[in-house]
């Protein structure tokens, strides 16, 4: 992914701003940063994630929250919800973490996890 800044040039300003519209029209936001703000866009991915079309491909909503107010995701990093809701999108509740950070994240909150199996190849 790229930048906001390379994002606007490519773009231009008045495209980049036009984005950012059609993506927070999606968003049940209460203006509250405490409180979850919800996907209210397509879902197509089957596991309970928005989708939205940025920059010429679908990404998940919530990545596409990191990206639209923070910017570039580093190489191999996650975004993970500190809310656990999956359709939330509300800035200040995903971080970036490791695929590690949101495995005990998951684990610390009384989810279960299994390191085996065929999704996990390993």
């Amino acid at each position: 992914m790229i930048t906001l800044e390379e994002m606007k040039k490519q773009k231009g300003e008045r495209r980049f701003y036009a984005t950012l519209n059609r993506f927070w029209k999606r968003v049940d936001t209460s203006f509250d940063f405490t409180k979850c703000w919800n996907w209210k866009g397509k879902s197509n991915n089957g596991r309970g994630y928005g989708s939205f079309y940025l920059n010429g491909k679908m990404v998940l909503a919530h990545r596409a929250s990191y990206i639209l107010t923070r910017g570039k995701i580093p190489s191999g990093l996650y975004i993970c919800h500190q809310c656990d809701n999956k359709k939330c999108v509300n800035p200040q509740h995903i971080k970036l973490g490791t695929r590690l950070d949101n495995i005990l994240d998951f684990i610390s909150k009384g989810g279960s996890y299994s390191l085996y199996g065929e999704k996990n190849h390993i």
